[in-house]
């Protein structure tokens, strides 16, 4: 009797367990596209490379895509930049071309990505951010050149202050090399702060090439390009 008890038990707990397919899948934007990546292509501020995929009703048949609309925004939330992308089309390559009052250094943008379909119905906008990067350093030179009596050399890298970076703390890094081999390290280091000038010391040579650049996070601004060499030598004394 308790064997039977126990075996109606059992089918009936195995009648009420729910089945789950893993095939099944519900689109996360069923009316709406939605943007996948807004990313930085190279070192350089720009191109920004977005990409898309169009929403569920699209992409099953039931609209049909007249056009999409891409529209930037700057930090502030005023429109810079609108364009209309070809219904085949799944990304665009924002460049200074296309988008000329978009090339700022060191800013933030949202980006917005709507479907208008045939007879003009426009959906809900996707959005997403996206940076461009910090700009390349410029007029770098060293000063207050010293050999020191063991023999190496005290110095101060110097550069000019980009506009875009005025009252910003960031992450300036240099590199410094053998004059007549760049890749002979003799010193690589960073420091952070509102600044236009790093302080080495102790570098053992006299005869130096060095390079400097900006450095954001690596998650947003990411790094700017690495500034023209500067040669510099320090004569004996």
């Amino acid at each position: 009797m308790l064997k039977k008890l126990f075996k109606m038990a059992l089918i009936t707990s195995l009648v009420f367990v729910p089945v789950v397919s893993v095939n099944a899948a519900t689109p996360a934007f069923t009316n709406q596209p939605a943007i996948s990546s807004a990313e930085r292509e190279g070192n350089r501020p720009l191109p920004v490379q977005i990409s898309w995929e169009s929403s569920g009703r699209v992409a099953d048949g039931d609209e049909v895509l007249d056009h999409y609309n891409v529209v930037i925004k700057n930090n502030s939330g005023s429109e810079i930049c609108s364009l209309e992308i070809n219904p085949d089309e799944v990304g665009v390559v924002i460049t200074k071309t296309l988008c000329g009052s978009l090339y700022k250094v060191y800013k933030k943008y949202t980006v917005y990505l709507s479907e208008v379909r045939v007879g003009d119905e426009e959906t809900n906008a996707s959005s997403k951010k996206f940076y461009t990067g910090p700009p390349k350093l410029r007029n770098v030179r060293m000063r207050n050149k010293e050999l020191q009596s063991d023999g190496t050399v005290n110095a101060t890298i110097k550069w000019r202050k980009p506009t875009a970076l005025n009252g910003v703390s960031i992450k300036y890094a240099y590199k410094i090399s053998r004059r007549n081999n760049k890749t002979s390290l003799i010193k690589s280091d960073y420091q952070y702060g509102d600044i236009n000038s790093i302080d080495v010391t102790g570098l053992p040579q006299r005869k130096m090439r060095i390079k400097v650049r900006a450095e954001g996070s690596s998650t947003s601004y990411g790094n700017g390009r690495w500034s023209d060499v500067k040669f510099f030598n320090v004569p004996r004394e």
